[in-house]
């Protein structure tokens, strides 16, 4: 599992699965398998908003730790 932080989140995933980009500019971190967008993830005023593709598990592993796993 590769960890990638931004703001005071931490997420997990899969290296081989697929990879992650973060802006720590504008808070914002995708997760993309292949050529195909499966989580986009944004930090606005310390909260997270998650536009998940159908294709995507979140698992909430403490207050501030998030593993995302492909469904494929």
């Amino acid at each position: 599992m590769e960890e990638v932080k931004i703001s005071e989140f931490s997420f997990q995933y899969d290296k081989e699965e697929m990879n992650c980009f973060a802006d720590q500019q504008n808070n914002r971190i995708a997760f993309i398998q292949g050529s195909e967008i499966q989580l986009i993830i944004d930090i606005v005023n310390d909260k997270l908003t998650f536009h998940p593709d159908n294709s995507v598990n979140i698992y909430e592993i403490s207050n501030d730790v998030y593993r995302i796993e492909s469904l494929f």
